[in-house]
């Protein structure tokens, strides 16, 4: 942990993962951060093998305001009929999964309703890259390319799936004005 518990590294028999908890940063800060904690690891372990690799990004997406049309933030939602005398919807929790050659990897979209902003409507996009196949995981040397090809992928689907009026929720309020 460092000393804002803003990061946190597990260390487990045959686990290493590191968490980083609200704002990351940004890629050029975590990933050097990842590859000194890979580092160290190998240092004090014979690592040989990877059983899984993966980065997952869990965000928080938090809208202003009374009803709103998912659609005018999200790309990914559930499209639901609502027929007549419906109030409209009370809670989502969808998932999928896409696959990808390049590089190989699942990625998980799961939307959730956060049903922990009783006041604002807020939600839970989690996106989860990650290589299982034994065949498939990389070496560790490998990961270092996954991994930033895989974040790749995250920010391209992250784009794609939030529209500008959801982007313009975290945008720096400095920035929103321009």
């Amino acid at each position: 942990e460092n000393e804002s518990t803003t990061r946190v590294v597990q260390i487990a028999q045959s686990t290493l993962s590191f968490h980083h908890i609200g704002d990351y940063g940004g890629w050029d800060a975590f990933f050097p951060a990842w590859k000194e904690i890979l580092e160290r690891y190998r240092s004090i372990r014979d690592v040989t093998a990877l059983t899984r690799v993966g980065l997952r990004y869990v965000n928080h997406i938090v809208i202003p305001g009374g009803p709103v049309q998912l659609e005018d933030y999200l790309g990914c939602y559930p499209a639901i009929p609502e027929p007549p005398g419906c109030e409209g919807l009370r809670d989502v929790d969808m998932r999928s999964q896409l696959v990808f050659n390049d590089p190989m990897m699942v990625l998980g979209v799961r939307l959730k309703s956060d049903i922990h902003e009783a006041q604002r409507i807020a939600f839970i996009l989690d996106l989860d890259a990650f290589v299982v196949n034994p065949d498939l995981v990389p070496t560790v040397d490998g990961s270092y390319d996954w991994l930033d090809a895989a974040h790749g992928k995250v920010v391209q689907f992250f784009d794609m799936s939030t529209t500008d009026a959801a982007k313009a929720l975290w945008m720096d309020p400095e920035e929103r004005a321009q």
